[in-house]
């Protein structure tokens, strides 16, 4: 997957935009590649805490698969940030248009982080997301590379971790726990659960910690 971030106080010059100035740039490449035959865009919005997105939905003309994704951000009409990056052709049924964007403060530090739905995966179904740490120096997000391996993530505050629930089978499943070192999230705990038909529910069998 290829990603861009074009970040407005990262140390390099960026020129600050409106909202309108790029709402007219975006509008005019998407008519450009409507003419082309090549792209299709579809634009969706989210306003968040403090930022607002446009999310766009770049899919093939001809056959109609979605090819990559543009999600830019906003402070106000001041734009921040561009996130760019490519389909995950293995995510299989999208989320809703007002469940893609999910801020959440993931690595608790106090600031809340972005979370972007990339879709379901596997038969079971699980959600996954790109998650870009909230930069707290200046505006913006950074990319934090492997997040998006954490199936179905669950915030957990008063552990300070993510927990991550995958079913094996119809009758067990596991659960991980993540921790962020200061550079990524790390798998710290795996607790494994199988159905007992004695006690009818789910018994822990077995407890690693990584």
């Amino acid at each position: 997957m290829v990603l861009m971030l074009c970040m407005s106080a990262c140390g390099k010059e960026q020129k600050a935009e409106t909202k309108d100035e790029t709402q007219a740039i975006t509008e005019a490449e998407v008519n450009t590649n409507k003419e082309s035959g090549e792209l299709i865009s579809e634009t969706k919005e989210y306003t968040g805490e403090k930022y607002h997105y446009e999310i766009i939905e770049n899919r093939n003309a001809e056959w109609q698969e979605i090819v990559s994704w543009q999600v830019n951000v906003y402070e106000g009409d001041l734009f921040i940030q561009e996130i760019y990056y490519e389909h995950d052709e293995d995510a299989g049924a999208l989320a809703d248009h007002e469940n893609i964007i999910w801020e959440a403060d993931v690595n608790f530090d106090g600031f809340k982080d972005l979370l972007i739905c990339q879709g379901h995966y596997g038969a079971q179904g699980a959600l996954g997301y790109r998650c870009y740490l909230a930069n707290t120096i200046a505006a913006g997000f950074d990319y934090c590379e492997g997040f998006e391996n954490i199936s179905n993530p669950q915030i957990d505050p008063v552990n300070k971790c993510i927990r991550s629930m995958i079913r094996s089978n119809a009758v067990s499943y596991y659960e991980e726990f993540y921790a962020y070192n200061g550079a990524d999230f790390v798998l710290i705990k795996k607790d494994t659960y199988e159905w007992d038909d004695e006690s009818n529910q789910y018994k822990l069998v077995h407890s690693t910690d990584s």
